[in-house]
């Protein structure tokens, strides 16, 4: 990887965990593997989920503009002429603007069906890989709340061995959408940190049992495979 020097720090707002702040959300892990990724010099500013919108209302920061998404969430990255984004996808553009080189191939076709497999995947294990005791009380209360009001919503088919039946052929199709090693074949790319995203935090939220359970329900092997080759490239060391 090329390091790459800027004017003034690139800051990362990313969720802690209890203790030494560790990064555990997917959807911080997309943006942080690309930063990664890019050799790019960043520091990373912790924020409780209450004080998100405080803090990036405080930036100026323009809100999400899909109204199915809170007004402002993490990941947000501000950037050295002070303009602060949220979005990973969004914010991995802007990454693509400013640091050509090594590219996310954002352009790849299969980049949304990536994204829709992991939430599907994801919206299946959700009770089982609810980050709720990894987190400080703060935004571990605001996840709790969260998961039995979406276990309320979806029922017990969310829960226990049925999630995990029920997440199985999920976890397969995504697999079919990885030529592998990784998901464009020989290149890494965008499509790879949303999957690693997902993987990553099942480890962090529920443990290694959780994450190889998850990888051997693809028996072709290719989850497993774009998983160790993010890992192998030492583009999941820095997770602070």
């Amino acid at each position: 990887m090329t390091n790459i020097n800027v004017d003034s720090e690139i800051i990362l707002y990313d969720l802690p965990t209890k203790g030494t702040p560790t990064a555990w959300s997917l959807n911080t892990w997309k943006t942080r593997l690309a930063l990664n990724f890019k050799g790019i010099e960043y520091k990373t500013e912790w924020v409780e989920y209450p004080d998100i919108a405080p803090v990036l209302k405080s930036l100026n920061t323009t809100p999400n503009a899909n109204p199915k998404l809170p007004p402002y969430t993490v990941p947000a990255v501000r950037f050295p002429n002070g303009e602060t984004i949220l979005d990973s996808l969004i914010i991995a553009a802007k990454l693509e603007e400013l640091f050509s080189t090594p590219s996310l191939y954002l352009d790849a076709p299969v980049i949304p069906d990536i994204q829709a497999a992991v939430g599907r995947s994801f919206n299946r294990l959700f009770t089982i890989v609810s980050p709720a005791k990894l987190l400080n009380e703060p935004s571990a209360i605001y996840f709790a709340a969260k998961d039995a009001r979406d276990v309320a919503k979806f029922g017990p088919d969310h829960e226990g061995e049925t999630a995990w039946e029920m997440a199985t052929g999920e976890l397969q199709n995504l697999a079919k959408l990885i030529k592998g090693p990784f998901v464009l074949g020989e290149e890494v790319s965008y499509a790879d940190f949303v999957v690693v995203g997902f993987l990553r935090h099942a480890w962090r939220a529920a443990g290694i049992e959780v994450l190889e359970k998850v990888l051997r329900t693809d028996e072709s092997g290719k989850l497993r495979g774009v998983y160790e080759g993010v890992e192998k490239k030492g583009l999941l060391e820095r997770s602070d």
